[in-house]
């Protein structure tokens, strides 16, 4: 990627530019570092961004079945996915579109949520980028990892 190409990425994610609240909320790290450090928190649970993805995809999904109402994922979610009109942009392909797609999801032992959107899954899947600190749709990934762990424990034991 050149100078430019990440300068117009940057530009993206700020405030007003593709979403009100941009994608940075009130991190003033450069971009590169909310990434890596993300990226880090991720190897030391031996996770990757492909797995955070993959998982917050079958729960949106899973969702999905319910037509806006709630629905239990293996006995330890609540999930609801409320589908909006519109499109979004990545900012770092803006000519990749996603619904205005967002995903609750409660942990019924611990009444804990997390929110997301559909463009969270692939800014994590494609970009390893969790967001900002402050912004609306960060996903803290220790935070995270923890909030998903009995559902992690849960696919390791179906394939043994």
């Amino acid at each position: 990627m050149n100078n430019s190409e990440k300068e117009k990425i940057e530009f993206n994610v700020d405030k007003g530019v593709m979403v009100a609240r941009g994608f940075m909320g009130n991190d003033k790290r450069p971009l590169a570092e909310i990434i890596e450090n993300d990226r880090r928190v991720l190897s030391r649970y031996n996770l990757t961004c492909s797995k955070i993805a993959s998982t917050l995809t079958r729960l949106k999904k899973e969702g999905e079945t319910g037509i806006g109402n709630n629905v239990i994922v293996d006995k330890i979610f609540e999930v609801n996915v409320d589908i909006n009109r519109g499109f979004i942009g990545c900012p770092f392909d803006p000519r990749n579109h996603f619904r205005k797609t967002n995903i609750s999801v409660r942990k019924l032992k611990t009444n804990e949520k997390i929110f997301f959107s559909e463009l969270s899954i692939h800014l994590i899947e494609k970009h390893c980028f969790f967001q900002g600190k402050g912004s609306s749709y960060r996903l803290e990934p220790t935070k995270l990892i923890k909030f998903l762990e009995e559902f992690f424990e849960n696919e390791k034991k179906s394939e043994n």
